[in-house]
């Protein structure tokens, strides 16, 4: 495959910004959960923070299928 290394190293920057995104999920709940007041705020805040997550994990999926398929074929 043409620019296999390249996209081995889009694939292993996307698990590490997964990994940096799940620090920050961790730290803005527990901010979240600490300061805010509205319960209401806490809901709608946590279900953003939810879909975030799901963003960042099949970001990562995708970046392990991708690195499969380079390795499979290289």
């Amino acid at each position: 495959l043409k620019h296999q290394s390249k996209i081995l190293n889009l694939c292993r920057e996307i698990k590490e910004h997964e990994s940096q995104a799940d620090h920050l999920l961790i730290a803005g709940i527990a901010e979240l959960y600490s300061k805010e007041e509205d319960f209401k705020t806490v809901l709608k805040l946590k279900e953003v923070y939810g879909l975030l997550e799901s963003i960042t994990d099949r970001y990562q999926m995708i970046a392990y299928i991708a690195e499969g398929i380079i390795l499979e074929y290289a």
